[in-house]
């Protein structure tokens, strides 16, 4: 008998094996050898390490519940893995959790909690002060327009600025600057 786990981005049901073939290669080829060992009817395949697949996973932080569902489609359509945060304090309890996992933010600027300008100030002070390696790209998510908030979002320290409601073609050209193919 097979088991069926539900893909919520693919919205299909995957055989069980398959979920359990991907928490093993995110243990590692350690915990691998052991399973292939004491279970060798198995034919288990280390899948690639997740940020090595072809397209980057992403941060959306945006606590509007439309909003969340045209970034996730929009990425969707653009091939890229998503997870949403809906508030700026939920998505720094997500990056300190899963260090690595990100390529890259989305970041809406007006949310309660923790809006968005401070959210990337703390992000910028986590990379400043080598609690985080490297520098992540974030991308300002605003539906005010005006060069001041353009100017807010470069001062929190956001590296560009897309105008909701997001559009397909200013998406895709953005990730295409910020991230590269198959990060």
């Amino acid at each position: 008998m097979v088991r069926y786990t539900c893909d919520p981005l693919r919205r299909k049901l995957v055989p069980h094996t398959a979920i359990v073939l991907h928490l093993l290669s995110l243990l590692g080829a350690s915990h691998l050898r052991h399973c292939r060992q004491h279970h060798p009817r198995h034919h288990l395949q280390l899948l690639p390490p997740y940020q090595n697949h072809r397209h980057p996973n992403i941060l959306l932080i945006e606590d509007n519940i439309v909003n969340q569902k045209l970034g996730i489609r929009l990425l969707q359509k653009l091939s890229h893995r998503c997870d949403v945060a809906e508030n700026g304090k939920v998505a720094l309890d997500m990056l300190k959790a899963n260090e690595d996992r990100y390529s890259l933010i989305l970041m809406d600027c007006q949310m309660p909690i923790m809006n968005g300008f401070e959210c990337t100030r703390q992000i910028r002070s986590l990379e400043s002060s080598g609690v985080r390696q490297g520098r992540l790209p974030i991308i300002a998510l605003t539906a005010n327009v005006s060069s001041e908030s353009r100017e807010e979002c470069q001062k929190a320290g956001a590296d560009f600025f897309l105008p909701k409601p997001l559009l397909l073609q200013d998406l895709k050209d953005t990730l295409n600057q910020f991230v590269a193919p198959g990060a």
